[in-house]
Formats: structure tokens, sequence, C-alpha cells
């Protein structure tokens, strides 16, 4: 496939998700609870879905290929922390978060150390900020990787270019349409690693030529996902 096919693809998400955004634009700007946090409008399952998209991300993808790699399917665990630390804090706070008619974690807590006058949000705020500061630069750094490999950009061009999209869908809906249109990428995201894996062993011949290639090589441990010889 040339590159033609791959810049159409491009400008078609690019599209899509900025429609969403055009969309959700007056729902969202009724208030600033529309904009800024959705109104606290979605469910557990919408936010644990959301929440585990965002560690299922280009940046993330691209490590574990690299993992994959460099590892074996042991290699995997490192990605999988993700969802096995996830889940259990979506459930323990998030519920509790939308029970108590809160908006984020750091209201939770200052409403549950009241003693220390909301100071507490201070040191919550700056994990999350960093936090999304450090999986922003991942997505837009992954991404530009994918444009320079696809379109021999350079790899500033494709960060910015990363970084106009995701801006304008954003300014147009806030929280709504990030929330909407991260609610769709994380399906896909999701899917798409169980899609890829099939088509890697179709292509490679099927599973049995797979671990006799790794068997030829003295390598059988690297398909084991407890680093033994066999599953």
């Amino acid at each position: 496939m040339g590159t033609t096919f791959y810049l159409a693809i491009l400008i078609i998400y690019a599209v899509v998700m900025i429609v969403i955004g055009f969309v959700l634009r007056k729902q969202a700007n009724k208030s600033m609870d529309d904009y800024g946090l959705a109104s606290n409008r979605f469910g557990l399952m919408v936010v644990s879905i959301v929440s585990i998209g965002a560690w299922v991300g280009s940046g993330g993808l691209l490590g574990l290929s690299t993992g994959g790699y460099t590892d074996g399917v042991m290699g995997y665990w490192e990605y999988a922390m993700g969802y096995i630390c996830i889940l259990p804090f979506v459930f323990l706070f998030l519920t509790r978060v939308k029970f108590l008619k809160l908006y984020t974690v750091p209201d939770f807590f200052a409403l549950r150390y009241a003693k220390y006058n909301e100071a507490i949000r201070y040191p919550t705020g700056a994990f999350y900020l960093i936090r999304n500061a450090t999986t922003l630069g991942m997505q837009l750094n992954a991404l530009a990787f994918l444009f320079t490999a696809f379109f021999d950009w350079s790899h500033v061009t494709g960060v910015w270019i990363s970084a106009l999209i995701v801006v304008i869908y954003t300014a147009m809906s806030g929280f709504l349409s990030v929330m909407v249109t991260n609610l769709i990428q994380s399906i896909f995201q999701t899917i798409t690693p169980f899609v890829a894996l099939g088509f890697v062993i179709y292509a490679a011949g099927g599973w049995d030529k797979i671990t006799g290639y790794y068997a030829d090589a003295g390598l059988s441990s690297n398909l084991s996902l407890f680093n033994g010889t066999d599953w």
C-alpha cells in the first residue's frame, strides 16, 4: 500500500474526530460543567473502557512491539500491568466519586481528608498532571513515529500534526468530545491487537511454523507467557 492510502486513512480519521466534536458542540456548550466535565454523565463501564483505552494507546502498543521482539511473549507482562492496576483503581474510586456526586479523584481525597483544608488537592492534582502529561507525550511521540514511517515526515512535524488534531476536536466540545472519541478509539484499540495477532500467525504460515522456527533457533521460551518452554 502506498503513501496515498495511509494519507487518506489519516485524513478520514481526523475528519471523523472533528465531526464528532462539532456534533457534540451544542450539547457541551450549555455550561462549564458540560464543557469541562461532561456533567459527570458517564457510567462505570464507559469510564472503565476509556481508562483502559488511555493505556492501550499508540505509545503502549509500539512499546509492546519492541518488548515482544526483545523479550518474547513474556514482555507482555510489562504492558498487562496497566490492566491489572487500572481496573481495581477505577472500581475502587469511580463508584465512590459518582455516588458522592463528585467530579474528580482529588475531590474525593479533599472530602476524605477534610481536616487538611483541601490541601490534599495539591499533591493529588500534581500526580494527575504528571501522569497525564507523560501519557500525552508517549501518545504524540508514537503517532509521530508512525507518520515518520509512513510519510517520511520529520518527527517534530508528526508531533505537531498529532497535537493539532487532538486540540481541534477537544476545543470544540471539551471533555464530552474527549470521552466520546476516546470510547470509540478505545474499542478499536482493544480489538485491533487481537486482529493483528491473527493476521501475523496467518502471514507466518500458522502456529506450527512459528513454534518450529523458534525451536530451531533455541528460543522456544520466547513463546511462553511464563518464560517456560511450553505453553
